[in-house]
């Protein structure tokens, strides 16, 4: 069954808005890139007629605030319909959605104000005819990591003459569109799009690279915010909404102080982790090194640095224990007006790994340097699977499957699928052989 979830905020039509102008370079003593060579649209469309060094500063602000607007959406997901339209803006597009499936088949969007009119139109029938999705969907298991666009899997032809854009995207006003796949929790697959009109170029790689880099940031705003909505916490405080979860949950202050933890981290404390002068830390001093960067880098997410990669989670092994820590920054937009939580700025979540069950495939890239394609075979072949089981379960050719898990074995250095299960049965090995392997190159 297929459900959406529409924020009915009126908006304009879809129509776009007269943007910027894209030209070649400029040229002589002027060494500003034009607009055609920007990844950033509108939002610093006035900066290009300052000093180099201001114009860097009001791209990294436009940046910094659709990140910001992110995080904002992590325990607050009715604000995402706005959040899309401000990472829409960063392109200066008529819009972005994000589509989410589950393994049961069921998915749900939600949709930038201006897009609201795609999605009906989609939903009720051109889904069947999207060309693009469904080749979207190979080209994501062959060694390529970040956004792709039409380029990648439509032809000339095709753009001119396919119905999914001469019936169906030109009298919306729409033409090209680019995407990221991530995973923001196991059974899962979402993707962040942004749709651009006819009257603008595709997109360009420096514009796909800058769509990979918030496709992170929404990532792990949506580990916190899908959970909530699951949990159906819509009217709850922030400590409320927390307390109903199924994995532990601390929110930090500025020094790593325990400002709240719900009863699933409070379990923890006797085994992953020790408060020591109301400071959390933990008991291993390389799981500490770790945990000490990921409070830094929200630190800086929530200081107006500039832009930058998300840092990746870090396991915690302990005897029978297995938990994936990830940090997500209270910026003001999510700031607790509880005074329970007054003075949190990082929002610590601590997910278990089940033993027997596959591993996250999102986890398994980030701690073992794999594509998102090749952690999905990887983790379901750990996991038993046969590559024609794997294949199946994936909507993939057996093939396809076969030649994504010689590349896994290349990287991981193993030759047998028993010898790969046996790997990833230790996370901390796996990261360590895989950075053994990088070190190689």
């Amino acid at each position: 069954m297929r459900r959406r979830l529409h924020r009915r905020t009126p908006g304009p039509s879809g129509a776009h808005r007269d943007g910027a102008r894209f030209g070649r370079p400029r040229s002589g003593g002027d060494r500003r890139p034009a607009l055609a060579w920007l990844p950033y649209g509108a939002a610093v469309t006035q900066a290009l007629r300052c000093p180099t060094r201001i114009w860097r500063s009001a791209v990294d602000a436009a940046l910094s605030d659709a990140i910001k607007a992110i995080y904002a959406c992590a325990a607050r997901p009715a604000d995402w319909p706005e959040t899309l339209r401000t990472i829409a803006q960063c392109f200066d597009d008529v819009g972005a959605l994000l589509l989410y499936r589950r393994d049961d088949g069921s998915f749900r969007t939600i949709v930038s104000p201006n897009l609201e009119p795609f999605a009906e139109a989609y939903h009720s029938k051109w889904w069947r005819y999207d060309i693009r999705a469904a080749r979207s969907l190979d080209y994501a298991y062959r060694d390529h990591v970040g956004a792709i666009t039409d380029r990648h899997g439509v032809t000339d032809e095709e753009i001119e003459t396919h119905p999914i854009y001469t019936e169906f995207l030109a009298p919306l006003g729409l033409r090209w569109v680019a995407g990221v796949q991530v995973l923001p929790q196991s059974g899962m697959a979402v993707a962040l799009s942004v749709h651009r009109a006819p009257s603008k170029p595709p997109y360009s790689d420096e514009e796909l690279a800058l769509l990979t880099l918030l496709g992170q940031h929404v990532e792990q705003a949506l580990r916190l915010s899908l959970r909530l909505i699951d949990a159906e916490t819509v009217g709850l405080g922030l400590g409320d909404s927390l307390g109903r979860l199924a994995i532990g949950a601390f929110v930090l202050g500025d020094d790593g102080r325990v400002v709240f933890a719900n009863s699933r981290a409070e379990a923890m404390l006797s085994h992953a982790f020790v408060v020591k002068g109301g400071v959390l830390t933990c008991r291993s001093p390389v799981d500490q090194k770790r945990l000490t960067a990921l409070l830094a880098h929200c630190g800086q997410i929530s200081q107006d640095a500039p832009p930058q990669r998300t840092v990746a989670p870090f396991v915690i092994e302990d005897g029978p224990t297995r938990l994936a820590v990830y940090a997500l920054p209270l910026t003001a937009g999510t700031a607790p007006t509880e005074r329970l939580l007054t003075g949190g700025r990082t929002i610590l979540l601590a997910v278990a790994i089940a033993a027997g069950e596959p591993v996250d495939p999102g986890l398994l890239r980030d701690v073992c340097g794999l594509t998102l394609g090749e952690a999905r075979v990887a983790s379901l072949i750990a996991n038993g699977l046969s590559p024609s089981a794997a294949a199946d379960r994936l909507n993939l050719a057996e093939n396809t499957v076969r030649s994504v898990l010689k590349r896994v074995f290349d990287k991981l250095d193993v030759s047998r699928q028993s010898e790969l299960a046996a790997l990833l049965s230790s996370l901390k090995a796996a990261e360590a052989r895989a950075d053994a392997g990088r070190s190689r190159f």
